[in-house]
């Protein structure tokens, strides 16, 4: 810290008072180096020092109070008696000690009259205030020094000055390197932070990327099934899950039945869920993913639980747009073990929106599709999907090298029956007669509606031979199956005329096939109706006997 012996000039024939005066600052000194090396505690050092000092004071023999603060408040202790001072000027006391450690106190400073009595005031010569490890210690000399007496007390000033400030030093250097460290401590914290968000900003990145070719990709598909099956393997790609299923609701079943499924066993299709099943009117409030095992506490769905959990079902999610359910999706456990955590929560919901929309989207498409392709009033195809589906057919013929039959009908005397009856009679028999084709159709037969009462069936794979066959079973269908108020048609029955042809056999294009039905119908009229004509070069009606 510094040369002790400096402060002295110890020679030969330095008295024994000095020697004595030296040796107590040597413990004192001692204690200052053993503190600031934490060596002692801070209360050895302490009460070391206060010890030290005042045996300093009581070897000058002067008058001189030393007193000392332990706990920061107007207490002051004495350090050679038990009585105790009150001072309430003790915080302006602080201040002055805060920045330097070392405080003069001169005889003149007003604050020495609320430290010492009236008598004490009148005695005083001067004083230091200092703090050492923010306790309070205060040195008042209360007469004029001179000879040994000044210089022991000089020593002592001087010594407790360099000391403190040493120990300041030290300390100040102590709280530098605490400071550097704990700096460098926040600096790694923050690179660390910084490193963590950068790999979460890339992570969200890259999934902000994914989700926008996942949504592009899934908005794209307009067919329905093909939307359901790629949305499923995106799902358990994305989640890395064992397996995933879709429930469809299927309006004309009164039920989500219509199934898709990755990852499932054949036995799993079956599974179906009612429109009044608990579980709808649930999700279509919560509109959220919502656990198995949370499910499982409400009785109402334990049965819908349970088989969950057999096919090892952990989450469930509504696909769902404007607050209608399109349907339901669950996903299978992770491939891997582990639960779903929120990310894999939140990359879930995400999903489910886009996949709602899409299948919204497509739900859509195939109304606006069917709309188009589908005569409003019978339900069967209209004219423009019947020249799609003939060209389709004839195209498909010539690769295969088949043929494709082609029959026309017309609703005999139809304007007698609509004048006669109504419209609304009219239009009902137009709806039966739709039913009554395809009940009697094969299931491959492509019927039409192909303008006013007039029909017409395209036939793949069915031969020019067996043509009159199936002309036949339609003919006296519609002629057995009573109509309402049939009875004002001539004959007393509606009933209907048809005209058949084949491809290749009699036409080699579209136009040519429907001109070639047409004709033979138009026989089947002229011929007296409710009969089949099969085209031929010169064709001729031929009525067929019941």
């Amino acid at each position: 810290m510094f040369n002790l012996k400096r402060l002295f000039t110890l020679n030969a024939s330095g008295t024994h008072k000095e020697a004595t005066l030296l040796s107590v600052l040597h413990v004192v000194f001692n204690a200052f180096e053993a503190y600031s090396e934490e060596k002692i505690s801070a209360e050895i050092f302490h009460r070391k020092m206060v010890e030290g000092i005042q045996a300093v004071i009581d070897q000058s023999g002067l008058s001189i109070l030393f007193l000392y603060n332990e706990s920061n408040d107007k207490i002051w202790h004495s350090a050679n008696q038990s009585r105790q001072r009150h001072i309430a000027v003790t915080r302006q006391l602080y201040f002055l000690a805060d920045d330097t450690g070392v405080y003069d106190l001169q005889k003149s400073n007003p604050l020495i009259r609320h430290i010492l009595d009236s008598a004490q005031a009148e005695l005083f010569q001067s004083g230091f205030l200092f703090c050492i490890n923010q306790r309070y210690y205060m040195l008042l000399l209360l007469e004029e020094m001179s000879g040994q007496s000044k210089k022991t007390i000089d020593v002592l000033i001087t010594f407790i000055r360099r000391s403190v400030t040493a120990l300041q030093g030290r300390t100040a250097l102590e709280q530098l390197r605490i400071k550097s460290d704990s700096l460098q401590n926040e600096t790694d914290a923050l690179r660390q932070k910084l490193l963590e968000a950068d790999r979460s900003l890339r992570r969200r990145s890259y999934e902000i990327n994914n989700i926008l070719e996942i949504s592009s990709e899934l908005y794209s598909i307009l067919d329905l099934e093909q939307l359901i099956n790629s949305a499923l393997l995106i799902l358990v790609g994305q989640l890395g899950c064992e397996k995933s299923f879709a429930l469809l609701n299927q309006p004309d079943e009164g039920a989500y039945l219509q199934h898709f499924s990755k990852g499932f066993g054949a036995d799993s299709e079956g599974f179906f869920i009612e429109w009044n099943a608990p579980i709808v009117e649930y999700l279509t409030k919560r509109k959220q993913p919502v656990y198995t095992d949370d499910l499982a506490q409400l009785p109402e769905m334990e049965k819908l639980t349970t088989r969950l959990k057999k096919e090892h079902i952990y989450i469930l999610a509504p696909i769902v747009y404007s607050d209608r359910m399109l349907g339901i999706i669950g996903c299978g456990q992770k491939l891997f073990g582990g639960d779903f955590d929120a990310n894999d929560i939140q990359m879930f919901s995400i999903l489910i929106n886009i996949i709602s929309v899409s299948v919204s989207n497509a739900r859509m498409y195939e109304s606006v599709k069917k709309m188009s392709l589908t005569d409003a009033m019978t339900d069967l195809n209209n004219y423009r999907s019947f020249e799609v589906r003939l060209k389709e057919e004839i195209n498909r013929s010539r690769r295969r090298k088949t043929c494709v039959s082609l029959l026309m009908l017309d609703i005999d005397n139809f304007k007698n029956y609509n004048d006669s009856l109504g419209h609304q009679a009219g239009d009902e028999a137009l709806r039966g007669i739709g039913r009554i084709l395809r009940a009697v159709s094969r299931d491959e037969d492509i019927v039409n509606r192909y303008g006013g009462e007039e029909f017409s069936i395209v036939l793949p794979d069915l031969p020019k031979k067996s043509l009159h066959v199936l002309a036949e079973r339609i003919r006296s269908s519609i002629e057995e199956a009573g109509f309402y108020r049939e009875e004002v048609q001539p004959g007393g029955r509606l009933t209907i005329s048809l005209g058949g042809a084949v491809f290749p056999d009699d036409a080699e294009d579209f136009k040519g096939l429907v001109k070639c039905a047409d004709t033979a119908l138009y026989a089947s009229k002229q011929a007296g109706r409710n009969m089949f004509t099969l085209y031929e070069n010169k064709p001729a009606g031929k009525k067929n006997k019941k």
